[in-house]
């Protein structure tokens, strides 16, 4: 049996075949004006149908928008000509409908007309890309660091991770294989794969929403996971969320409040929400990759292994910098005291810290230095850019089952003409130019956030 949201696909695929008949017509009007589920549904039908005509049709955007105007009027007037009854002007009932039919049929060639013409049309920022791993693969749009994201685009990425930065509070990591809708820079629906949220004070009230359930932010972050056949996982990994489980026509039926280290299952097909242990293997993974960076730019990429080789001549960046998500959140049992870029710095017994290794290693045939910028949520505590204190700091800071070199090269060379930072006066970005000069290449800084 035909749920609303199936039997709105069903007929918006009529539609768009020009197959539509008058009573169809209508009952889809019907459904689309009342339901906010079924509008949302049909939405996606539009956008599924104009992806699938760009890639089969060579025509350009605006022959395609041509084209599909032609077909919806075709199929317009069959139905005209099958049902001249239907539009009878008696009172109070078919002048009503005809109005609706026609308000309805205009406002479906304005989407279909910014469904195909993101470039030339007034469509909404989102946000942007603000970084992604060595290893990220999108399969929609391009990636590259800052490309700006429209409200009702597409992101899917085939493998590796990308962070998008929505509003000025929020930042969504998608690990793939995934896929999602952005649908306002508030809102997102998951449609495959695995997500993080990552709320900053004032960013309160995003909401994800997944066939099964809309989880709406409270101050937190909080990771979802998307598959059919086992419904939504929702983990809060800190603060609060509310999830609702959600019946077919996309309204909710059952909410529970979840809070620091409580994940629940929601399943509509059973229509259950349940409480379950923390299972979610891909979290050591969205942790290593990120840790507490907002955002990257120039020529920086994020961790791809999570036990890397850091030694010289072994984790190549040829073109880029890694910034590599030590150890998280440390309490330090003793007081340390460490050589920084500014001159020694203390860190007291019981402070908190995150660590981050920027690594650059390039092959023989570069001849361009490379530059860029990490922004962090935390601040700034000091950057150590000495081979002999990174040494020293490996075992406090140092990622389990990664491998750092020992030899003296293994700093920065800082001077007029040699590497460069640069630490914003807000403290919560660095900036770098490394050099490639030297014999020895391999150049390695490891920078110390507080976190708040």
């Amino acid at each position: 049996m035909f749920s609303s949201i199936d039997e709105v696909r069903f007929l918006s695929d009529s539609l768009f075949d020009g197959t539509i008949g008058a009573e169809e017509m209508r009952r889809l009007d019907e459904l689309i004006m009342s339901d906010r589920a079924c509008l949302q549904a049909y939405l996606e039908t539009i956008n599924i149908h104009s992806s699938l005509l760009k890639k089969a049709n060579p025509k350009n955007d605006k022959q395609a928008i041509h084209s599909m105007l032609k077909n919806f009027s075709m199929a317009s007037g069959r139905r005209k000509m099958r049902s001249s009854s239907w539009i009878s002007w008696k009172p109070g009932t078919s002048r009503q409908s005809f109005a609706i039919v026609f308000i309805a049929s205009l406002i479906i060639c304005g989407v279909i007309t910014w469904s195909f013409s993101f470039e030339d049309s007034q469509s909404i920022p989102a946000g942007n890309i603000s970084y992604l791993t060595s290893d990220a693969r999108l399969q929609s749009g391009k990636d590259e660091l800052g490309t700006v994201v429209w409200e009702g685009s597409i992101i899917s990425i085939a493998e590796g991770m990308v962070g998008l930065q929505l509003a000025d509070k929020t930042m969504v990591d998608l690990l793939g294989p995934a896929e999602l809708m952005l649908t306002s820079s508030k809102q997102v629906r998951l449609l495959k794969g695995s997500l993080v949220v990552r709320i900053q004070k004032g960013g309160e009230g995003f909401t994800v929403l997944t066939p099964d359930t809309e989880v709406v932010d409270l101050g937190t972050e909080f990771l979802v996971q998307y598959d059919p056949e086992t419904g939504t996982d929702v983990l809060v990994l800190r603060g609060r969320v509310n999830a609702s489980l959600l019946d077919k026509r996309g309204k909710p039926t059952k909410r529970l409040e979840l809070t620091d280290n409580r994940s629940a299952n929601f399943r509509q097909s059973s229509q259950s929400a349940l409480e379950t242990a923390l299972q979610f293997s891909e979290l050591p993974i969205l942790r290593s990759r990120c840790g507490g960076i907002l955002s990257t730019s120039g020529t920086i990429r994020t961790l791809t292994s999570p036990s890397p080789q850091l030694v010289s001549r072994q984790t190549y960046t040829r073109n880029h910098m890694l910034v590599i998500p030590e150890r998280q959140n440390i309490t330090l049992q003793n007081d340390l005291l460490v050589t920084g870029y500014h001159g020694s710095v203390h860190f007291g017994s019981g402070s908190i810290i995150s660590s981050y290794l920027v690594h650059y290693d390039p092959t023989e045939d570069v001849n361009l230095a490379p530059r860029g910028a990490i922004t962090f949520t935390g601040q700034i505590a000091g950057v150590i850019t000495e081979s002999g204190e990174l040494l020293a700091t490996d075992s406090i800071f140092g990622l389990p089952g990664a491998k750092y070199d020992s030899a003296e090269f293994r700093g920065l060379e800082l001077g007029e003409d040699e590497d460069k930072l640069h630490i914003s006066t807000d403290r919560r970005t660095i900036s770098f130019r490394f050099d490639i000069t030297a014999h020895e290449c391999l150049d390695q800084a490891r920078v110390l956030v507080v976190d708040e």
